[in-house]
């Protein structure tokens, strides 16, 4: 039933019963927290009623006094990538139909820059050299809540710089578009706050790493 969702309860997660529920769409907001879903590999325990994975739900907080208390930090990664033209190039989620940089979370075995690398290439297809960086994002208040599993992840996201060195910009299973876009027109598309605001750091700090 496309375009079909349900109430998320913002600590017991899933409503149990829920037929057929279908991935996105933001929920609703309230005082700072925004519910949506997100599907992804790494955290599927719940299922549509024919046993297809479906999707989970995401918690994001900017409110310390209503986030859920934080459970675990993973490093991760974004990545600026700007071309010889100064566009920047982003991704369009296959989860949520939101705009986004690339990037994605630190494996064993391997540093930050590597895992801003991997990303890349493997949610765009283009191959990158890091080439600076924009900021650091901690913000304790800033909380991931997983129903899955109940894990609530602290932000924990390093945004590098990088220019493209090979590749060309194609879509993967996590994501549906991938483009170059100008600097003007990235604020008319839809957008995590979060996401938005690291952009605007590198585009107006560019010679200011931010800590945060």
């Amino acid at each position: 039933m496309a375009g079909r969702v349900a109430y998320v309860s913002p600590i017991v997660g899933w409503p149990p019963g829920s037929p057929s529920l279908v991935m996105y769409r933001p929920l609703f907001g309230i005082d700072g927290i925004e519910f949506r879903l997100h599907r992804t590999v790494l955290y599927n325990s719940i299922y549509r009623a024919d046993d297809q994975l479906l999707v989970n739900t995401h918690i994001y907080s900017f409110t310390a006094a209503q986030a859920p208390e934080a459970t675990s930090v993973v490093p991760s990664a974004n990545v600026v990538v700007v071309g010889d033209d100064g566009s920047i190039l982003l991704i369009r989620r296959s989860d949520n139909d939101n705009w986004a940089l690339p990037g994605g979370g630190m494996d064993l075995g391997e540093s930050l820059p590597e895992a801003a690398v991997r990303e890349t290439v493997e949610e765009t297809g283009v191959e990158v050299e890091i080439t600076g960086l924009v900021g650091l994002y901690t913000d304790p208040r800033h909380v991931i809540l997983y129903t899955s599993n109940h894990e609530a992840r602290q932000e924990f996201s390093v945004v590098f710089t990088a220019r493209p060195i090979g590749g060309t910009p194609t879509p993967s299973d996590e994501t549906s578009e991938v483009r170059w876009t100008p600097p003007d027109e990235i604020g008319a598309l839809p957008m995590d706050r979060s996401m938005r605001m690291r952009i605007d750091h590198f585009l107006t700090a560019l010679q200011e790493v931010y800590l945060g």
